[in-house]
């Protein structure tokens, strides 16, 4: 699902670490 990979992007941006490629 694009929203979840956009989700965890957001996460994984908040804690400082290269957020993952959105849509994967």
């Amino acid at each position: 699902s694009k929203g979840g990979g956009a989700r965890r992007a957001k996460e994984l941006s908040r804690e400082g670490d290269s957020p993952p490629p959105e849509g994967n």
